[in-house]
């Protein structure tokens, strides 16, 4: 096993889940760091804090980490400061706010089409730590 399967076990390795798969999935492109700025579990729990005004419950907990080069992005060109950028997939048992689903609404999707930003009242919720990519944002619910 190797590349994103391998990330991602890695990455969650030893964490206890709870009972039950989270029936809401999130998937967020942060755009400012690496892969392996996320692996460690101190990394990972910033994230879940920054995202927790976009759920109505505390059960959030990330269920993927994976490269964004793994999924065809491009690398980075090598200057200080770019990193290749990270998929961050989080679960809960408690549904999407209506920033995130306006966020991914079709109405949003086509103004990403257009170069603008998508609707949403949320942009800031994961600043200054993490750049959302908001038009590469999917929500899927299990």
């Amino acid at each position: 096993m190797e590349g994103p399967e391998l990330l991602r076990l890695w990455a969650l390795a030893g964490e206890r889940q709870p009972c039950g798969e989270a029936p809401f999935q999130a998937e967020f492109l942060v755009g400012n760091r690496d892969v392996e700025e996320l692996l460690p579990g101190a990394a990972r729990e910033r994230f879940l804090r920054a995202s927790a005004g976009l759920w109505q419950r505390g059960d959030l907990r990330v269920t993927a980490v994976t490269s964004a080069l793994h999924r065809g992005a491009r690398a980075p060109l090598p200057i200080e400061g770019r990193r290749e950028g990270v998929y961050v997939q989080v679960g809960s048992h408690s549904p999407f706010s209506p920033c995130l689903v306006a966020a991914a609404s079709p109405q949003s999707r086509a103004r990403c089409q257009r170069g603008q930003r998508p609707l949403a009242s949320c942009y800031d919720t994961f600043g200054p730590h993490f750049s959302i990519r908001w038009c590469n944002l999917t929500l899927a619910k299990l």
